[in-house]
């Protein structure tokens, strides 16, 4: 059996635009701007430690040009000191992965369910540390892959496409839900190529109003930026659970009824069910 991309895409978008998905976009929204603030306080300071030891002019045209270039690129920055800068990239980052958690368990829910704080945030530390490790795994792994060919690395990312969701919906650690994502993209894998390839066109598209806004105001541009993103994280998600609720479902299935086929039983049996006696014991 296989699933509909499509079908995974419209109830995505149905899912992004509803109540909890606009909850979810402002979530990642504040989350998204932190990111930005930080990174790009971290540039900031990066150019300040390297002016300091020389390695940027701090005069002259060439001075000049570097620091308005420095200033558009970083607009977002807090002026903080570089070990100060990272701590808090770090910081965002875990609180990112802690929305993705929540937002998966949002989007696994039945559209009529009432989502519970309870139910969201249950084991969330726990959680929330195993899909960082999971995805740095992920991702350690598809770029191995992509160093030796494209495709290697390709297949590692689909085959992994579920550990977040293993994760975030049943409590498991990285190494099953790496395992448990493997099996449910077994067969499928092309479908859930083009899925992600579907929703990586909607993120460049959403991409480039960032970038026009950027270019005539840097600091407004990376707040609509964010803004636009955040929706297209959520769609993401809510595009990939739902892929994952169908292939879990169909797994489900498929198995209770492997296990079911080899036995049948219609009653006991009675005299009449038994073979004739052989004639050599008459």
């Amino acid at each position: 059996m296989s699933f509909s991309v499509t079908g995974a895409l419209r109830d995505g978008l149905r899912r992004t635009v509803g109540r909890h998905g606009w909850l979810l976009a402002a979530a990642f929204l504040a989350v998204r701007l932190a990111s930005r603030a930080a990174n790009d306080t971290l540039t900031r300071a990066d150019v300040d430690l390297a002016r300091g030891a020389g390695a940027i002019p701090q005069g002259g045209v060439v001075g000049a040009l570097f620091s308005g270039l420095a200033s558009t690129a970083t607009p977002l920055s807090l002026g903080l000191s570089l070990p100060v800068a990272a701590v808090l990239v770090v910081v965002v980052a875990v609180l990112a992965e802690a929305v993705r958690i929540v937002a998966v368990r949002t989007m696994v829910a039945d559209p009529g369910a009432t989502l519970t704080a309870q139910t969201a945030g249950r084991h969330l530390v726990r959680a929330t540390g195993n899909g960082v490790v999971g995805g740095l795994a992920v991702y350690a792994l598809s770029l191995a892959g992509l160093a030796v060919l494209v495709v290697p690395g390709l297949l590692i990312a689909v085959s992994f496409s579920f550990v977040r969701q293993e994760i975030a919906v049943e409590d498991t650690g990285v190494v099953a839900a790496m395992g448990r994502s493997w099996a449910l993209t077994t067969g499928h894998r092309l479908e859930l190529f083009a899925l992600g390839l579907a929703i990586a066109a909607v993120t460049v598209v959403a991409a480039s109003v960032g970038t026009a806004v950027g270019a005539v105001a840097p600091a407004a541009g990376a707040v609509v930026d964010a803004a636009v993103q955040s929706v297209v994280v959520v769609f993401g998600v809510a595009s990939v659970s739902r892929a994952y609720v169908e292939l879990d479902a169909q797994a489900t299935v498929g198995g209770a009824g492997a296990a079911d086929e080899p036995f049948s039983y219609e009653g006991a049996l009675t005299a009449d069910d038994l073979p004739p006696p052989d004639d050599g014991f008459r």
